[in-house]
């Protein structure tokens, strides 16, 4: 994601007549590339919604003096820790939530600040806790309650500045210096899956998963309520995007940390192994490939999966990718690692069905003798275990 970031800044600054903003590092400008055409040559001071009627007047400065920095002196303001400096970076920050929850008028406004404070913690995340210090402030700024109206009333066709709110919110709500919000988590992660094609990207639905299932209880919330089927259609249906399948990588690959999530992967109905392969196989960049082997590692220590990933034909692939030159090296350790355990499992697995052929061939000359049964069963209670 930060090279994509670096990416996008160079290109702003080459397709647009402003200088870098701080607003072109919203995940926003990833999704929708457009945006840097809506908002090339937009000047939010310019708009009539900052009316001293509508917005106080401290307000309107506030923003408008934040905006006149320049991005050198604003990512300057954040590092600051002098008192003065702290309250006109609080006055600002406050100024871009009343405008959010406040402005009826002038959408564009809104999604400007909107993309605005989702690329400010993207620059860097360390400056979420200058919003989360004013959330827990005695004179709070209710952050989550803002953006979770804004969700609920953004029109139904504006997928993508839905989708910055959604992953502006993900971030906020897992920081370590927030507590309590459980039930939010929760809440937005139930909001986010359900009726998803009609409220996000598939792209941004899945951005905002890796940053959620990283919070223990919102991967339980989503584990419980049995969102993984959605997980795997969005797989299959977006295959060919490779962001979106890196994405949902990490997410598989967070989920086979646990061991007693590990089920999901061996239930073959599931298919993700499958699937898994079948991604590493469209897909051979070392971003997807590194990923692939994070979850695959973490796989091995189930049997059942291991079966499974030499049924699929692992080993193969494997071994194609032994043959090629990888700049990391992390990426030849898991192989070899990976292609140890399917090796041995591989022997295991083909003595005993060396051993079920001359077994069945045996009871085969029994024709249907108790004893026969009793060999049949037997030989199928060792395959399952």
């Amino acid at each position: 994601m930060h090279e994509q970031h670096q990416q996008l800044s160079g290109r702003a600054q080459m397709e647009t007549s402003n200088p870098e903003k701080l607003i072109y590092y919203s995940v926003g400008f990833i999704y929708d590339s457009k945006l840097l055409d809506q908002f090339d040559k937009y000047n939010p001071s310019d708009s009539k919604a900052l009316d001293p009627e509508i917005i106080k007047e401290e307000t309107i400065k506030s923003a408008k003096d934040f905006l006149a920095l320049g991005i050198e002196r604003q990512r300057e303001l954040f590092g600051k820790k002098d008192k003065a400096s702290k309250q006109e970076l609080g006055d600002a920050i406050r100024s871009f939530f009343d405008i959010i929850k406040n402005v009826n008028g002038d959408l564009t406004l809104v999604k400007y600040f909107i993309l605005l404070i989702d690329g400010i913690i993207e620059d860097d995340s360390e400056r979420i806790s200058a919003f989360v210090s004013l959330q827990k402030d005695k004179n709070k700024l209710d952050i989550i309650n803002i953006i979770k109206g804004f969700i609920v009333s953004a029109p139904s066709d504006d997928k993508i500045t839905r989708d910055v709110a959604f992953h502006f919110l993900s971030k906020f709500l897992t920081s370590k210096e927030l507590k309590n919000v459980d039930k939010d988590i929760k809440e937005i992660l139930n909001q986010m899956m359900t009726d998803y094609e009609t409220k996000m990207s598939p792209l941004g639905l899945s951005a905002c998963l890796v940053q959620l299932l990283k919070d223990q209880d919102a991967l339980k919330s989503f584990l419980g309520t049995n969102q993984l089927p959605i997980l795997k259609q969005i797989l299959q249906r977006y295959r060919e995007d490779k962001q979106l399948c890196y994405n949902l990588l990490t997410c598989l690959w967070i989920i086979s940390f646990k061991s007693h999530c590990l089920f999901h992967f061996e239930r073959r109905e599931n298919e993700f192994i499958e699937i898994i392969i079948k991604i590493l196989q469209l897909h051979g960049n070392e971003k997807i490939v590194r990923m692939v082997l994070f979850i695959f590692k973490n796989l091995c220590v189930s049997e059942k999966c291991v079966e499974y990933m030499l049924d699929c034909e692992l080993d193969k692939e494997v071994n194609k990718l032994q043959n090629r030159h990888w700049i990391d090296e992390e990426i030849k350790k898991y192989l070899t690692e990976i292609e140890k355990v399917l090796n041995e499992n591989y022997k295991v697995l083909n003595s005993f069905e060396k051993f079920k052929k001359t077994t069945l061939a045996w009871c085969s000359k029994m024709g249907t003798s108790p004893q026969r049964h009793i060999l049949e069963r037997a030989l199928l209670t060792m395959r399952r275990e």
